[in-house]
């Protein structure tokens, strides 16, 4: 019974949200060049990993930039 309720909503909320989520994609699409989403692998249960997409809110291969980022971070 539960399962089917968390389908249910899950699908209430993701139609809700798709206007915005597209919406969100065309704006970062206009703003810059390359594809709205990112790929990044994340370890799962037990270490198993897996790929998680996200909206692409970051500079362009940020993940070259992240040890120049991290020593300009201010600690408090």
């Amino acid at each position: 019974m539960k399962r089917i309720f968390d389908i249910i909503i899950c699908s209430i909320g993701l139609a809700l949200l798709a206007p915005l989520m597209l919406i969100l994609a065309l704006l970062i699409m206009l703003d810059s060049r390359g594809g709205p989403l990112f790929l990044q692998p994340r370890a799962g249960l037990a270490g198993k990993p897996f790929l998680i997409y996200k909206f692409r809110t970051m500079v362009p291969r940020s993940e070259e930039h992240t040890s120049e980022l991290q020593s300009r971070q201010v600690t408090s």
